[in-house]
C-alpha cells in the first residue's frame, strides 16, 4: 500500500470568511489553527467532548444480511442517533434568496460513506434560488481530482454533475491556485467549508 501525505500550505487568512465550517473529523484543528471557535461542527462526533462519543462504522447494512438488527449498531446512522452527535447541518442555513452560498469540499474524499451530507449539499445548491450559489470541490493533483470526479459520478450520476458544470455551480479548483485564493477571500457570500 502506498500511501503519500499530502501537505499545503494555505496562508491563515485563507479562512477568515468562513461562516461554517462541517467536519467529518474529530478533531478541532481548523478553530485552533484558523481562531474560529464555534464555527465548527462536528458531524462524526468530536474528541475531548464531555462524553467522546464519536461515529465509527459502516454507511449501510450488506442486502444479503438475514437479520439486520444485529449489523445496526455498526451502521454509522445508529451511531450518530444513539450517540446524539453533532445533527447541524446545511438545513440550519436560511436558503434564501438575499443570500448566497459557496460550499468548499477541502481535503474531503467525497466518498459513498458520506454520500447523505453530500447529497444534502447538492439539492441544497440545485434547489437554491441565490444568485451565487457553488460547489468548488478542492483537488491537489489530477490524480485526485480524478478520483474525486469519480466519487461524485458514483453518487450523483452524470446527469447532475454535468448539468452544475455547466451552470458553473460545480467548479473544481487545484488547492495551489490563485482562483482559490480568490474564492476564499470572497465577502458577498456565506462561505461554508466541508473537511
Amino acid at each position: 500500500m502506498n500511501s503519500s501525505n499530502q501537505k499545503t500550505k494555505v496562508k491563515r487568512n485563507s479562512f477568515s470568511t468562513i461562516d461554517k465550517h462541517y467536519t467529518f473529523n474529530y478533531t478541532p484543528t481548523f478553530d485552533k489553527v484558523y481562531k474560529k471557535a464555534n464555527k465548527t461542527s462536528f458531524l462524526h462526533g468530536k474528541i475531548n467532548s464531555n462524553s467522546n462519543e464519536i461515529v465509527l462504522g459502516i454507511n449501510e447494512i450488506p442486502s444479503t444480511t438475514l437479520d439486520k438488527r444485529y449489523f445496526l449498531p455498526f451502521t454509522k446512522y445508529y451511531q450518530a442517533l444513539n450517540s446524539d452527535t453533532d445533527f447541524q447541518f446545511i438545513s440550519d442555513l436560511d436558503n434564501t434568496e438575499e443570500l448566497n452560498f459557496q460550499f468548499f469540499f477541502f481535503g474531503h474524499s467525497l466518498d459513498t460513506s458520506d454520500k447523505d451530507y453530500i447529497n444534502e449539499v447538492f439539492d441544497f445548491v440545485n434547489e437554491s434560488k441565490s444568485k451565487i450559489k457553488n460547489i468548488f470541490i478542492v483537488y491537489h493533483n489530477k490524480e485526485s481530482k480524478s478520483r474525486l470526479l469519480i466519487n461524485l459520478l458514483n453518487i450523483r450520476g452524470k446527469d447532475d454533475i454535468k448539468a452544475l458544470s455547466r451552470r458553473k455551480d460545480l467548479i473544481f479548483l487545484n488547492s495551489k491556485s490563485i482562483e482559490l485564493e480568490r474564492e476564499l477571500n470572497k465577502n458577498i457570500v456565506v462561505p461554508v467549508i466541508l473537511q
